[in-house]
């Protein structure tokens, strides 16, 4: 149902969104707002209000949806609505900038996602755990698609992956520098010979390292 939607109004959800909501509108007024039927064609509305900025609608679309979902079966086009509200409550909760509800709505999305759509939420998640300062999870995300993107031979989003792994490796590097940089100034603030993080604060913090683990 979903993709059906999405083909009929595949350039009007991009090019306009507007009529295309009002479109979408026009068609749930056809069917009775307790069928699977009504809230796929919500999903589609929740799209558009997202590409109109529109992220808190969008959001609470989604939530809508996902409450309708949790009390069916979860089979078929009920198990592909709940991913897709799922995933798409947690991009607009993350472009809101709440990173920490946004990721459980990811890990919420990973439990009904194909393992192709898999690669996109984990993506996802190490896109909010490297926003958030968090590079050890956002590693372990970036490695976990990167798996699942060269099983499935989905070259557009290994591009995304390696970008995104490139971005944290930098970050890294610039976050180790400047806590050398701070550990190299405490002598400013810490009586000479006091013992910090296991050295002496006379000594130069040369070797001082943050674990970065293996992507």
């Amino acid at each position: 149902i979903t993709n059906l939607l999405d083909n009929l109004h595949k350039d009007s959800l991009r090019n306009n969104p507007m009529q295309a909501l009002q479109e979408l509108e026009a068609l749930c007024n056809q069917v009775t707002d307790d069928s699977i039927y009504y809230y796929a064609i919500r999903m589609n509305i929740a799209e558009c209000h997202y590409i109109n900025g529109k992220l808190n609608e969008s959001k609470l679309e989604s939530l809508k949806i996902i409450n309708f979902c949790k009390q069916q079966t979860c089979k078929g086009v009920i198990r592909q609505l709940m991913f897709h509200a799922q995933n798409n409550c947690g991009v607009c909760l993350q472009e809101m900038g709440d990173r920490n509800n946004a990721i459980k709505h990811y890990k919420e999305a990973e439990k009904y996602a194909t393992e192709k759509e898999l690669v996109a939420v984990y993506i996802n998640i190490a896109d909010c755990y490297q926003q958030s300062g968090n590079f050890l999870e956002c590693s372990q995300y970036y490695r976990k698609a990167l798996i699942l993107a060269d099983k499935t031979q989905n070259k557009a989003e290994r591009y995304s992956i390696l970008s995104g792994l490139a971005k944290l490796y930098m970050e890294m590097e610039n976050f180790q520098e400047e806590l050398i940089k701070a550990l190299g100034n405490l002598k400013n603030f810490v009586p000479v010979g006091t013992p910090w993080w296991g050295f002496d604060v006379k000594a130069k913090p040369i070797g001082v390292q943050l674990y970065q683990g293996q992507v």
